[in-house]
């Protein structure tokens, strides 16, 4: 079975989407038709492909209507792209912090451990802070997928103060050892969760950036979380 979105022009009434989606219909290798008026778009389901030129033909008969031969794409291939749209803030933020984290190690002429440890207390920081902005709204998002928010709300609204704590702690470096392991142990729980909602292949939004964008949960969550892991065993391994 496979699903794809057409563009398809000319409808003027819900009586216009009623024929149109009558006539798709009785094509045979189509299975189902939902048409968005508003929006000029068509959700087909088919048992095999059928090409556009053929259901061109099946509507052509009832007006002028149009269904676009390059506007074709999978389902698969448009929540992609509103994934990759959606995840712009994040990239846009995360790499802002990247560019911090680079600038303070070159100035201040340190290792890069320096880098490291700039980038993670950078990152702690701006997302706790998004966070703390609708704490309530945060809880409840955070709720949805991480193992032990799920079972306690305190936990939910407290996370986004323990990122920010971390973060500082980073800043600051006065108990390096113990901050990484608890961002190995925040972090990694973190994971968990994430990967059980992903295996499940569920759309739910992430909270990683707190409820200020609106961001979806993807397998760049899953990396985000154990990146700072993995950079948080580098650490101590440098020490």
């Amino acid at each position: 079975m496979m699903k794809h979105i057409y563009k398809v022009t000319g409808m003027t009434c819900d009586n216009c989407k009623g024929k149109i989606t009558q006539a798709l219909e009785s094509i045979p290798e189509i299975t189902k038709v939902q048409i968005d008026r508003e929006n000029e778009t068509a959700e087909i389901s088919m048992s095999e492909h059928v090409q556009t030129p053929v259901m061109q033909t099946a509507i052509s008969s009832l007006g002028k209507y149009t269904i676009s031969m390059d506007m074709g794409l999978s389902m698969e291939q448009a929540k992609k792209k509103n994934h990759i749209k959606d995840l712009i803030p994040l990239f846009v933020i995360v790499g802002a912090i990247l560019i911090f984290s680079i600038i303070t190690s070159l100035i201040t002429g340190n290792r890069f451990s320096f880098g490291m440890r700039m980038f993670m207390g950078g990152f702690f920081v701006v997302f706790g802070v998004l966070k703390v902005f609708k704490l309530k709204d945060f809880a409840i998002a955070y709720k949805e997928y991480d193992i032990i928010a799920k079972h306690s709300s305190l936990y939910a609204h407290v996370y986004p103060f323990i990122e920010l704590a971390l973060g500082i702690l980073y800043f600051i470096n006065i108990i390096p050892v113990t901050t990484n392991i608890l961002t190995i142990i925040v972090m990694g729980i973190g994971a968990i969760g994430v990967y059980i909602k992903l295996r499940k292949h569920e759309e739910i939004p992430c909270a990683c950036l707190g409820t200020v964008f609106k961001v979806p949960m993807t397998w760049v969550t899953l990396a985000e979380d154990l990146l700072m892991v993995i950079m948080a065993i580098i650490m101590i391994v440098l020490m």
